[in-house]
């Protein structure tokens, strides 16, 4: 019994662990926003800028986007 319970024990660890392994690639810019709007619309931690997108943190450069 202790065996299982064990078994158990280590899948949630092992389960709970993957999550925190996964990280989603940020773009620097990759969202369209309407300066004009205050930004709001674009997601934490980015600001709509003048181009008409949403910039990660400090990125200013310009957005190559089709």
């Amino acid at each position: 019994m202790w065996r299982v319970m064990a078994a158990c024990v280590l899948s949630i660890f092992v389960l709970g662990a993957v999550p925190s392994c996964f990280s989603a690639e940020e773009p620097d810019c990759a969202f369209q926003c309407d300066p004009a709007g205050g930004g709001e619309q674009c997601p934490d931690g980015y600001s709509c800028l003048d181009d008409g997108y949403c910039h990660k943190g400090a990125h200013t450069g310009a957005c190559n986007l089709p």
